[in-house]
């Protein structure tokens, strides 16, 4: 034992793997131990809430969720090696379904992925039994690298659909233009036309002046007219 309120856990492996079990009785079952923690000696997996853990911290299944700060995953290039981009990003994002579900379990309903069909996209983030061939759970975290090379990917084809669009928007300007061009002139010409048309009607058409009497061409001849005889007949008393 430890200082006051402490204890130390000491473990002798003997010939068996070792490790530490944190049990639970209930009265209502004192001869049923429930598991609260389990340390395997061999692997050094610890569980919480079952006493096989398959990996190095495991929570059984069911037991709610687990709260925290902050988790960080180690990630400095200075553990990897053979690095290289992610490629046709976008085409596996659409092949990959998100659904909404219940647990078998418990009721609570979910959203997420069902491993099975992620594992034949993007396996990398697939767990599996020991068999490898059950899955057992996604990395949602890792999926983060396949999202972020699929949006630069569909980002980029905006990009160039916008630079298409702004040629063909230019073009159609230009094509705007000159038909507005066109539709002027050939507004202008056809007022040209138009005129000369009427200009053609005038000098076609024959003059319309009414005819002068014989006397009053007879008049003209003689050099004076009615108005004249009729002032000479005044005027000799006639």
């Amino acid at each position: 034992t430890g200082g006051a309120g402490e204890t130390d856990f000491i473990n002798m492996e003997g010939d068996g793997t070792g490790g530490f079990a944190f049990m639970n009785v209930k009265p209502a079952n004192p001869g049923v131990l429930y598991p609260l923690m389990f340390i395997d000696g061999a692997t050094n997996n610890v569980g919480i809430g079952l006493d096989t853990p398959s990996h190095i911290f495991t929570i059984g299944q069911g037991l709610g969720d687990a709260y925290a700060d902050g988790w960080s995953t180690y990630s400095s290039r200075r553990f990897k090696t053979n690095i290289h981009p992610l490629t046709n990003a976008l085409a596996k994002v659409q092949q990959l379904q998100g659904v909404s579900y219940d647990l078998k379990a418990s009721g609570k309903h979910e959203i997420g992925v069902i491993a099975e069909d992620v594992g034949k996209v993007v396996p990398e983030v697939v767990s599996y039994e020991k068999n490898g061939v059950d899955a057992q759970g996604v990395d949602y975290s890792r999926l983060t690298a396949l999202l972020i090379e699929a949006v630069k990917q569909q980002q980029g084809q905006i990009a160039a659909q916008q630079r298409q669009i702004a040629r063909l928007t230019g073009k159609l300007g230009n094509l705007e233009a000159a038909l507005r061009t066109a539709i002027d002139q050939a507004g202008s010409v056809a007022a040209v036309r138009s005129s000369q048309a009427r200009a053609d009607a005038r000098r076609s058409t024959p003059s319309h002046t009414p005819a002068r009497t014989h006397a009053e061409s007879a008049g003209r001849g003689r050099g004076f007219n009615k108005g004249a005889i009729r002032v000479i007949n005044r005027s000799s008393g006639q």
